[in-house]
């Protein structure tokens, strides 16, 4: 029997003070029928004192301290010791507005097992707040559509979703892989394994910050980051046969993933690591190689896939830096 409606598990790595922000947020939600589970995956700073201190001042608040094993892990932490009916995450540098458990319970009156909500996006440091999905709709949606937003770059998140906790525990869904890196679209594809009925929801009550200092995406990147690609790749390819899935839809995947592919060449250039050692992490890389028999479509993607089979690493460096320049004048 679940004691709360929503377990918000909120999964911690050296979030710091900017941590509290996104707790206050939550905390003085009118709604309450809900708990909190904060997972402080290994971290090094004052996150594991601020998480202590919460969970001392609100009863419904828990701490899982453990050894550092990526975000997967964390979250499949909170999972374990969850007690609502229904689980959302929430990352540790985002924030969500007043009505926010107000939504997701209005949400919830639709009896689906997987249901998707709008939310709001904001650059680090500025307060322009934008819609994250447009022409969004309060709907039952199918599994092709679901599979293509979430594989094909348009959400993939597992911030805006409410998952059913018994659809976990009653299929065993095993979330296995302790990566840090693609780790969204892995956790939502094992779920919708087992789900059939869909319901989205045009709210945005979520708030998400680009470029948060503290993402993981803008941490120290190694050539790990190719083997994390790998586990999200093999997922999506056995998850689309299992499924029989319309084949744009692997197309679309692989066209999204080439940017992903791109974008992890300049972070590893910028982070000191050698062309001939890229090089060789891209040769074994099987989302990579996979470019074999892709055939891209318009300018970006065209030169993307020919800068890929190159392996024109200093020249993939270059046209970011050129890229970044012009996105700022």
């Amino acid at each position: 029997m679940s004691e709360y409606i929503f377990s918000v598990i909120i999964p911690i790595y050296n979030e710091g003070n900017g941590m509290k922000k996104c707790l206050q947020s939550i905390l003085k939600q009118s709604y309450n029928d809900f708990e909190v589970i904060l997972v402080d995956d290994g971290s090094t700073d004052c996150s594991s004192q601020i998480c202590d201190e919460y969970a001392r001042k609100y009863s419904f608040v828990k701490v899982i301290h453990k050894e550092n094993g990526g975000s997967v892990d964390a979250r499949k932490e909170g999972i374990n010791v969850a007690k609502g009916k229904y689980i959302v995450f929430v990352d540790g540098d985002d924030y969500v507005e007043d009505d926010y458990m107000k939504e997701l319970h209005k949400a919830i009156e639709n009896k689906a097992e997987y249901y998707i909500l709008n939310s709001k996006y904001s650059i680090v440091n500025k307060k322009e707040l934008k819609v994250q999905k447009k022409n969004f709709e309060n709907e039952f949606i199918n599994i092709d559509k679901a599979t293509e937003w979430i594989l094909c770059g348009i959400d993939g998140y597992l911030w805006d979703k409410i998952y059913v906790s018994d659809i976990i525990r009653k299929n065993n869904i095993e979330f296995s892989k302790k990566i840090t890196f693609g780790d969204d679209i892995y956790m939502n594809l094992q779920y919708l394994k087992h789900v059939k009925k869909i319901y989205t929801q045009n709210s945005s009550s979520y708030i998400h910050i680009w470029s948060s200092p503290t993402s993981i995406c803008n941490l120290g990147v190694s050539k790990n980051r190719f083997k994390e690609l790998d586990v999200v790749f093999e997922e999506a390819i056995s998850y689309l046969k299992q499924l029989k899935l319309p084949n744009y839809i692997y197309e679309q995947f692989i066209s999204s993933n080439v940017s992903v592919l791109m974008q992890t060449i300049f972070l590893l250039v910028r982070n000191n690591v050698s062309p001939k050692e890229i090089i060789n992490a891209i040769d074994n890389c099987k989302l990579a190689n996979s470019l074999k028999n892709y055939k891209p479509h318009g300018l970006k993607n065209k030169l993307y896939a020919f800068l890929l089979k190159k392996r024109y690493i200093k020249l993939t460096y270059v046209f970011f830096i050129i890229r970044e320049k012009i996105k700022k004048m």
